[in-house]
């Protein structure tokens, strides 16, 4: 039997090339990890309330129905201004290889620190549309911290479907200091690294539900099978 994986991140970045066009109407599957730069409200992720800019963002990978797409593709986000808690849809959140991604609702999980040490993670609900396929829900989180450097502060993110056509997804949710993970199928390994291009290992005796104390150490998670 193959080997199967899913990625999901806390820090990651954006690109696209472009996919072929096919007529068909299957639900997209899989994710995508993002990196960049983006410009707050206030000049630091302890205090920002919006993000008024992004820079450079490319993706980090591609998995699912966007596996053809390679990292360090380009990626366009298009709202001038993007308040972290809202229930204000964004039409064209971000778009690459012909794929979009409609932001329906987001909110602020955790935001802590004084300016210059600070840390926000944001988590939302979304559609993404393209290249043929179905409508598909998604889910998309994305964290940034100080210092910030002529501006900016770098940004990692991922979106990820809602859809699973076999592979279960990764869940998340911050209560208090701690983030919860939950998973459908027991057959599949949380995985954790420091280093999104790192080697992965198995998470000690985690089940789902699994609780990870929030620390100050940067770590991206997958399952594996």
């Amino acid at each position: 039997m193959g080997t199967k994986s899913i990625i999901q991140v806390l820090r990651i970045a954006i690109i696209a090339t472009v996919l072929t066009q096919r007529a068909h109407a299957d639900l997209i599957t899989g994710q995508i990890g993002i990196s960049g730069a983006v410009t707050f409200d206030t000049g630091s992720a302890a205090t920002a309330t919006a993000v008024i800019d992004w820079d450079q963002a490319k993706v980090q990978f591609g998995a699912g129905s966007f596996a053809s797409i390679s990292s360090g593709t380009e990626m366009a986000f298009t709202p001038a201004t993007w308040d972290f808690n809202t229930n204000v849809p964004i039409t064209n959140f971000w778009n690459v290889a012909g794929f979009k991604f409609e932001l329906l609702t987001s909110t602020v999980e955790t935001q802590s620190g004084i300016p210059g040490s600070g840390f926000v993670f944001i988590t939302g609900t979304g559609v993404v549309t393209g290249n043929g396929y179905t409508l598909t829900a998604f889910v998309w989180q994305i964290n940034s911290s100080d210092p910030s450097i002529n501006g900016e502060n770098t940004f990692s993110a991922m979106v990820a479907s809602s859809n699973t056509n076999g592979a279960p997804m990764l869940g998340m949710k911050m209560v208090g200091k701690n983030m919860i993970f939950n998973w459908s199928d027991p057959t599949f390994a949380l995985q954790s690294s420091p280093v999104i291009s790192g080697t992965y290992t198995n998470v000690p005796n985690a089940t789902s539900p699994y609780t990870n104390t929030v620390t100050g150490q940067q770590q991206f998670f997958r399952l594996q099978q």
